[in-house]
């Protein structure tokens, strides 16, 4: 099961929204519907789960919710940059070679350089 199919069963349960279309509108929730704390909720744990902390997530537990590349480790202790496609392989970018990782985490934000966010 992927992060995104037990994320979807886990929001089955917490029911519907029972906002009023009055609050809907004004785009404000109804103080007696408690839905969107739980959505809001359910939504960080799987951001934070899915590697956002930068550890390093078990490919049995969960797979990326989109195509991309990530920081992967696989046979042999090879950790480098795997290529994850619509199919649900796991590539390298250069030879388009199949690699079986056992643990995955997003890529980290690219450096600042010295003039960057310098107004």
């Amino acid at each position: 099961m992927t992060a995104l199919e037990l994320k979807a069963e886990i929001m089955s349960l917490i029911g519907e929204c029972t906002c009023s279309d009055d609050y809907t509108r004004r785009k404000k929730k109804d103080p007696s519907c408690h839905y969107h704390d739980y959505k809001d909720s359910i939504e960080d744990v799987f951001r934070r789960y899915q590697g956002q902390g930068r550890e390093w997530v078990k490919v049995e537990d969960w797979l990326p919710e989109s195509i991309g590349s990530y920081l992967c480790f696989w046979e042999n202790c090879h950790i480098g940059m795997l290529f994850y496609n619509s199919n649900g392989d796991w590539c390298d970018m250069w030879e388009q070679k199949k690699h079986t990782p056992t643990h995955w985490m997003p890529l980290p934000p690219p450096p600042f350089t010295e003039t960057e966010g310098q107004e």
